[in-house]
């Protein structure tokens, strides 16, 4: 399973904009986080599971560039 996780939002935010992960693959990876915690904890009652839904969650998402700010 991939760390970006673990990662802060800013970390996150570098990651994305150095090009070293993609907002996909970060998605991905706290999905996967959640499926594996979720039984012990069962505190997510529902998540996205179509790849359209989460299609349509990253194409809908417009970055701001934080160093612009």
């Amino acid at each position: 399973m991939s760390e970006l996780w673990r990662m802060s939002a800013l970390e996150l935010a570098e990651q994305i904009h150095t090009k070293q992960a993609s907002r996909r693959e970060i998605l991905a990876a706290h999905l996967e986080r959640i499926d594996e915690a979720n039984p012990h904890l069962n505190a997510v009652v529902r998540r996205l599971t179509v790849a359209g839904d989460i299609e349509s969650l990253v194409g809908t998402f417009t970055p701001i560039d934080p160093i612009a700010s």
